[in-house]
């Protein structure tokens, strides 16, 4: 299901979260921030495929929950991010439903992430599972 989100019929509320596991080596301390916070380069597409992240309502509305998020992965010292849709909008990105057995609220966002771009991202996230940073 392809969702464009420069239409406003998208179906997705400003305020929808956007979860985006994020790795030990893609998060520091952000001293203008004070704040631990991704890094910029957190927020980049892959190889092969554009940035994934999961839509925290149709996950958790599944019947699965954050510990059944993670469970999945069996890493240590991951955290976890979010962002809005309303972000997504605002930088022109869209977003793509890509739901998996394992994560029926897996989506992409498509678009250019210019370094400005995943820069706000990062400093615009907040920590839905902070990281431990040890």
């Amino acid at each position: 299901m392809q969702c464009s989100l420069q239409n406003e019929d998208s179906g997705f509320s400003s305020d929808t979260e956007l979860w985006r596991r994020i790795p030990p080596d893609k998060y520091t301390f952000d001293d203008n921030l004070g704040r631990l916070r991704p890094k910029s380069y957190a927020f980049t597409d892959s190889d092969d495929s554009p940035m994934s992240v999961t839509v925290a309502e149709f996950y958790l509305n599944s019947g699965l929950t954050l510990e059944d998020y993670f469970d999945r992965f069996k890493e240590d010292r991951y955290g976890l991010a979010s962002i809005t849709v309303g972000l997504i909008k605002e930088l022109n990105l869209e977003l793509e439903l890509d739901r998996h057995d394992d994560d029926p609220g897996h989506a992409v966002v498509i678009g250019k992430k210019s370094r400005g771009i995943r820069r706000r991202m990062a400093e615009e996230s907040v920590w839905v599972v902070k990281p431990d940073s040890t």
